[in-house]
């Protein structure tokens, strides 16, 4: 009697035949009906802060397109540390996810919990956005000579987010290339910062523009320079630090990923959601609207992309540790 291709005939007179047909009928009836009820997604910073805001804008149209309710979890602390090590501990079924942003790289390389980006089987990496320069909209500083020569005469303070993280780094960056010093106080994401910079408790702040966008519109915030290498479109008058004659560019990424070991089904599939997604101009202008770049790669491009950006965070974190 004759059998199919896999040994998946009318009878299958060989154990392993069978075991491997079952394996194979059940990969089908996983890719045919994932997701069959509601995920969940580790954010690894405050609700409302940057990361939040931009998970929970790409999983309004991911939701649309899998037919699934997306939870999100705020795991908060540690410089996204908590979240990370939480979120790769989670059960590999495709239904668990966690929010991989510059700062999974920066905890690793800073060694701050027993966690690394090879923990995750990426997904997509849905959005990115430059660092800036912000002060409180009626700075005497005015301009980005304004603050330098401000720092050269008096030691400034400037906020950011945790030691080491994504705004840290740039911080750093930033004080070797314009020549200056001054204290780094660190908070927890935009939500801590923002306030500070507003209610004149710091005198700058090295942040994204995530969650800043009510107090761009009112004129109580102001950049200096942006991080990047062309201006943004949204705030065009606001110039490059290139174009001022300082070489530094630096930005974030948000990107999502499941534990290691997640069903291959599961990642092509979810992956192909967050890929019409991003192609949906209500999600790109909703992005632009959140000052989010809605820049997308698939899991092996954002796989690439964070084993490249690894050594680079590896190298500045040591810079900072030696400082």
């Amino acid at each position: 009697m004759s059998t199919s291709l896999f040994g998946c005939g009318r009878r299958a007179f060989v154990p392993a035949a069978a075991v491997g047909c079952m394996l194979l009928s059940a990969q089908v009836v996983m890719a045919a009906d994932y997701p069959s009820k509601p995920m969940t997604v580790v954010v690894t910073w405050p609700a409302g802060g940057g990361t939040d805001i931009a998970a929970r804008t790409i999983l309004k149209y991911v939701e649309k397109s899998v037919g699934q309710r997306i939870d999100v979890r705020n795991i908060a602390g540690g410089g996204g540390a908590i979240g990370y090590v939480q979120g790769a501990a989670q059960a590999a079924d495709g239904y668990h996810l966690t929010t991989l942003q510059f700062d999974i790289l920066s905890v690793e390389a800073q060694k701050l919990a027993p966690v690394s980006h090879r923990d995750f089987d990426t997904v997509a990496m849905f959005a990115d956005q430059p660092v800036v320069l912000a002060v409180k909209g009626n700075s005497p500083y005015a301009t980005l000579a304004d603050f330098v020569k401000a720092a050269k005469a008096n030691k400034l303070k400037v906020g950011g987010a945790s030691i080491g993280g994504v705004w840290h780094q740039a911080s750093h960056l930033m004080e070797k290339a314009l020549g200056i010093s001054y204290t780094y106080v660190p908070y927890e994401g935009i939500t801590g910062v923002l306030p500070a910079i507003l209610g004149g408790h710091i005198d700058a702040g090295v942040i994204f523009l995530s969650g800043t966008t009510g107090s761009m519109k009112s004129g109580d915030l102001r950049l200096l320079a942006v991080m990047s290498d062309k201006r943004l479109e949204a705030y065009p008058s606001v110039p490059t630090f290139a174009e001022l004659g300082y070489k530094l560019t630096y930005a974030g990424f948000y990107g999502m990923a499941m534990p290691k070991g997640a069903p291959k089904e599961a990642i092509e599939k979810l992956a192909k959601a967050f890929e019409a997604a991003c192609a949906d101009p209500a999600y790109k202008a909703e992005a632009n609207g959140r000052e989010l770049d809605p820049t997308c790669l698939g899991p092996q491009k954002f796989r690439e992309f964070l084993d490249s950006m690894y050594p680079k965070v590896e190298s500045v974190s040591a810079e900072i540790v030696k400082k």
